[in-house]
């Protein structure tokens, strides 16, 4: 069975949204939610889980933090937000250490 983790971010962030699409070796699906006006404003990454992917994704997030813009992460139905640099290292060690 193939995991995968959610980011979520805005659809106006075009940066995150052009590293995703510069990562040749990264399994992703954009989805982009409307809210009740039909304007997009978030867009879900759905990326399948691998190791490549994971340290992928920790130096994302990380600069998303730093770089103060949004993003969301969502594992298993638990949402995480607002976490600062340290704590992204240790959230995505746990993955890592359950996908083993």
């Amino acid at each position: 069975m193939t995991k995968a983790i959610s980011i979520q971010v805005q659809n106006d962030d075009e940066e995150i949204l052009k590293t995703f699409n510069s990562e040749a070796d990264l399994d992703f699906l954009k989805l982009e939610t409307s809210s009740f006006d039909g304007q997009s404003e978030i867009v879900t990454l759905l990326v399948t889980l691998t190791p490549m992917a994971l340290t992928f994704l920790g130096k994302v997030i990380t600069e998303q933090i730093k770089s103060k813009r949004y993003v969301k992460v969502i594992y298993k139905g638990v949402q995480i937000q607002g976490v600062n640099e340290k704590n992204v290292a240790k959230i995505l060690e746990e993955i890592t250490g359950e996908e083993k």
